[in-house]
């Protein structure tokens, strides 16, 4: 029967799934190292596919246009850096993977607005160093500050950008 209003009813879902499974018997060891094995190896076969995504962004910035990249190039560098920021982190390109996601940020943000191509340079040049720089985990002070600068300069133009 409906609770009336202001009432609570306390419902208790149906337990399919544990009859159907059993009680559990917590995390499987062997099943988490297979994971951990089956990451690693995808691992290195990441960083060549991140350094061909740089690659692809650099095509991308050297499109002709000016001083402004067009929406279609706007486009398809968000759609690359959206990827690289959810991907990096799990090959541990932590840091890579934060630039990548103030690039989207930054092209999210702007829409249809004309785009930098400086700014989208900095950053895709950001990220390439990031993977020279310290591998997997580049989390220097140095690739710190950078994104720091980096933020900084996204916040500045974004702010401008929505005047």
């Amino acid at each position: 029967m409906p609770a009336a209003d202001g009432d609570l009813e306390q419902i208790a879902p149906d337990d399919g799934l544990r009859s159907k499974v059993g009680p559990g018997r917590g995390p499987d060891p062997q099943a988490a190292r297979r994971a951990e094995r089956i990451i690693a190896g995808a691992a290195a076969v990441y960083e060549t596919r991140l350094t061909s995504t740089v690659a692809k962004l650099q095509r991308l910035l050297d499109r002709p246009g000016g001083a402004t990249i067009d929406a279609t190039s706007a486009r398809e560098i968000h759609a690359l850096a959206h990827e690289m920021r959810g991907e990096a982190g799990i090959f541990g390109y932590r840091r890579a993977g934060e630039i990548a996601a103030l690039l989207a940020r930054y092209l999210e943000v702007l829409k249809d607005a004309p785009v930098d191509r400086d700014v989208v340079k900095a950053h895709v040049d950001s990220i390439s160093l990031a993977i020279k720089e310290g591998g997997a985990d580049s989390t220097t002070e140095g690739s710190t500050v950078l994104v720091r600068r980096l933020q900084e300069l996204d916040t500045t133009l974004l702010g401008k950008a929505r005047r």
